[in-house]
């Protein structure tokens, strides 16, 4: 399995999302929270699951990949020990 390790950008991105969708609903954001967190432990098992990230023009040899829920896009980078969540 690998480690999941978030950029601080990625943890700003997510924590301001999760504060606007907080203004409407607490348990719509709190069931968002838990999906992606979900897709992500699962991605730490098999990242190949999920596209290739077609916005990273460094991605020749797949290590980027990206999905998104909730109308909510995640980008992740992913080697033999880490994942990383990028945006």
């Amino acid at each position: 399995m690998r480690k999941l390790i978030w950029i601080k950008q990625a943890t700003k991105s997510f924590l301001k999302i999760f504060d606007f969708n907080k203004q409407d609903s607490t348990q719509n954001t709190q069931k968002i929270s838990e999906d992606v967190l979900k897709i992500l432990s699962e991605s730490g098992k098999n990242p190949q699951h999920h596209r290739r990230d077609k916005y990273k023009f460094e991605n020749s040899n797949g290590s980027f990949r990206a999905f998104e829920i909730h109308s909510i896009r995640i980008s992740f980078f992913y080697d033999s020990k880490v994942l990383r969540v990028v945006r």
